[in-house]
């Protein structure tokens, strides 16, 4: 049996919406982990099983009988709480919305969407944070001063694998989001080059990268419109 892979399966949540100009467009969620919240879910994974680990060990020197049914639970916990780290870990997530159509280009910030016309020149892309290079001259700052003590020095770099994708817009750098991790960078990049590809393809009646057979055909005297409304994964 043939699984026939969604367009826009994974990350970031993309749902099709209607538009005034009849072709459509997409909302965009992504949600990821900046260069702080980054550092500070870290920070939390490490307090948290500090805690965890001074509750089972409170419990093993409390119990009055080491026996298979308190191992038994203890390996329960244990497992129960190592399977929630990952959504533990995304509750630090940052969640940004973009939309794009055939009019704009926009990005939910302050309580209201800031719109680009996309028919002006432009392109999205992925750049290193700014922040990047100063964490790594401050790293090997402070490396060089543990050698001279003979001490060995390792900090995880948050900034260095850290990036912002941006919209480059007739020239100018607007950023939209920054995501700690290149994969997904690069995954919301190539999401909204998606959207775009599809867009256009309908804009121009055929042309470019349709993903259903309507695509390809302009709307004729009669068509009835169809809303747009379920939600790609």
């Amino acid at each position: 049996m043939e699984n026939l892979k969604q367009p826009f399966e994974g990350e970031p949540q993309t749902r099709e919406i209607s538009a005034t100009d009849g072709q459509g467009g997409y909302h965009v969620t992504v949600k990821v982990l900046t260069p702080r919240r980054a550092w500070a879910a870290d920070i939390a994974d490490v307090l948290t099983s500090l805690y965890v680990a001074l509750i089972l060990i409170g419990l093993t020197l409390n119990a009055p009988v080491l026996d298979w049914a308190h191992w038994a639970a203890t390996a329960l916990f244990l497992g129960l709480y190592y399977g929630a780290r990952p959504g533990l870990r995304d509750m630090w997530r940052k969640t940004t919305k973009l939309r794009l159509d055939g009019q704009h280009i926009a990005i939910w910030q302050d309580g209201h969407w800031v719109c680009f016309d996309r028919k002006l020149p432009h392109r999205f892309g992925i750049l290193q944070h700014d922040y990047a290079p100063m964490e790594k001259l401050k790293d090997e700052f402070e490396r060089q001063k543990a050698q001279m003590k003979r001490k060995v020095l390792f900090r995880k770099p948050y900034y260095g694998d850290s990036f912002i994708v941006c919209l480059e817009y007739l020239g100018q750098r607007h950023d939209l989001v920054t995501v700690y991790s290149r994969k997904e960078a690069s995954a919301v990049v190539a999401r909204l080059q998606a959207c775009g590809e599809i867009i256009e393809s309908r804009l121009r009646q055929g042309r470019g990268a349709p993903i259903d057979p309507a695509d390809q055909w302009g709307h004729q005297p009669g068509d009835l419109e169809t809303p747009a409304s379920s939600t790609l994964h």
